[in-house]
């Protein structure tokens, strides 16, 4: 995981003096995150890196073995704030987390587990120092986008989709929560070869 968390950030060209700083991060919060679920979930795999936070997909151990895609979880971490002063990913993440706990919707993929995870023993800076995290039901999907370029995609569906997700919005506008990034990214298309087709937030 870590080779490729720091293929990415060379890819966006972190500096050579920053590299360091930026991997003592991330091996603490495996680190913890192994201490954390490593027994119930002892295989971790990088799915991927956004503008403010990495995601990891947990495999689960079923009957003794390392299972499938039956009960993986996704796990969400902040970036580290390395060369910024003045902004806190790490605050961004923790309000998200605590806002969706609350948020319970047949069209919003729910939270499993929320926290924060101490990193003071691992000589990171202060104020990268409490990482949250937060744990969700691992979604075997591909987004709106990636679905629009299929040959089973149809305006139907496409329609019957972002009803669905006008569902979610609405109940997260009821009740506090205003969604700041939509697009289609952000979207996740269930069953998108077959007539069963659903979308999620």
């Amino acid at each position: 995981i870590l080779k490729e968390i720091r293929n990415k950030l060379i890819k966006r060209e972190v500096t050579a003096d920053s590299m360091p700083q930026h991997i003592q991060y991330h091996e603490a919060v495996l680190q913890e995150l192994e201490k954390r679920y490593g027994k119930d979930y002892p295989k971790a795999h990088y799915r991927g890196m956004g503008g403010s936070a990495v995601v990891l997909k947990l495999q689960p151990i079923i009957e003794g073995e390392i299972g499938g895609e039956s009960g993986c979880k996704c796990l969400k971490y902040p970036l580290p704030m390395i060369e910024q002063e003045s902004f806190s990913l790490a605050s961004v993440l923790d309000n998200e987390a605590n806002r969706l706990k609350d948020l319970h919707h047949q069209f919003i993929i729910p939270l499993d587990d929320v926290g924060r995870l101490d990193l003071k023993q691992y000589g990171v800076a202060d104020r990268n120092k409490k990482a949250p995290f937060y744990l969700m039901p691992y979604v075997d999907s591909i987004d709106l986008r990636e679905y629009l370029k299929i040959p089973q995609a149809s305006m139907d569906k496409v329609l019957k989709m972002l009803h669905q997700i006008s569902l979610a919005l609405r109940y997260m506008h009821r009740s506090g929560f205003i969604h700041l990034d939509i697009k289609p990214e952000k979207i996740f298309v269930l069953n998108p070869t077959n007539s069963n087709t659903s979308a999620l937030l």
